[in-house]
């Protein structure tokens, strides 16, 4: 009994932390030997993990309610517009009725064409204007329209269809209505894209001419008639990143959204508040 009891003095006296040596006789580090430095980085990170965690909830959030609007959007169907039809003469007397739809049916530039779209039907509408002021309740010839648009943005390619489609001869040839493409004369066709990388409302006009009487009027659109949205997706660089196909699907979502705004605008709105001359 007497042995044992300096052994238990022993045992009392020594620190807890000398009965943690390893078999090496190294001690084992506390948390409190952890560095300070190294300690608030890791905190740091975390911190910046959550932020950027609740950024990307918040961006899947609003790519789901534009997914859900514009689903609902396919769903409803087609775009179905009250517009006038454009009336012209072919080469041999026959008279052509063109409607909006027809116009987004034609394939006039294969794969640049893509259903309902505003670019199109803003050169329909334009062209229609045109007509009445320049040749009023008469029937122009194709060949006596004359078309030219200046300033268009890279992606317009339904000003292009449009325009070709009206300069092109569709004749019926039975009673079921099958016609025959001809192409008329392309000279009487001038559309130019603007810069590639910038885009301006301004600078977007369409000039019309009478080539038999040399009459010429030239619209532009009203910036009221833009939304503010189609704008602000068009900088320069969402431009740049949707030509080469590098945009997110959040950007070209807000694209795709803010044309199909501006779709509303030109089917909708009446002539004067669409259209000032130049």
């Amino acid at each position: 009994m007497r042995k044992l009891i300096p052994i238990l003095l022993i045992l009392v006296l020594v620190p807890a932390s000398g009965l943690t040596m390893g078999c090496g006789g190294e001690e084992e580090p506390s948390p409190a030997m952890v560095p300070q430095t190294e300690y608030d980085q890791v905190v740091a990170e975390r911190d910046e993990a959550e932020q950027n965690l609740a950024e990307l909830e918040s961006e899947l959030s609003a790519a789901d309610e534009r997914i859900t609007t514009l689903r609902s959007r396919i769903e409803e169907g087609p775009v179905k517009s009250a517009l006038p039809t454009i009336s012209v003469q072919d080469e041999e007397g026959w008279i052509v009725e063109m409607s909006i739809e027809d116009v987004w049916e034609f394939k006039g530039i294969p794969g640049m064409t893509d259903g309902e779209e505003p670019w199109s039907a803003l050169a329909f509408r334009a062209t229609h204007l045109a007509i009445s002021e320049l040749w009023g309740a008469e029937v122009p010839t194709r060949e006596d329209i004359q078309i030219a648009a200046t300033g268009l943005p890279w992606y317009s390619f339904g000003v292009m269809n449009c325009s070709h489609y009206i300069k092109k001869l569709i004749r019926p040839v039975d009673a079921n209505g099958v016609g025959e493409i001809k192409t008329l004369r392309s000279d009487d066709l001038d559309l130019k894209i603007a810069d590639p990388w910038a885009f301006s409302i301004d600078g977007l006009t369409f000039t019309f001419t009478r080539k038999s009487t040399g009459a010429k009027v030239t619209v532009g659109i009203k910036d009221a008639a833009v939304p503010e949205k189609l704008m602000e997706v068009i900088d320069p660089e969402t431009i740049r990143k949707l030509r080469l196909g590098e945009a997110t699907e959040e950007k070209t979502a807000e694209f795709q959204a803010a044309e199909e705004e501006f779709l509303t605008n030109i089917l909708e709105l009446p002539q004067d508040k669409l259209f000032e001359e130049k």
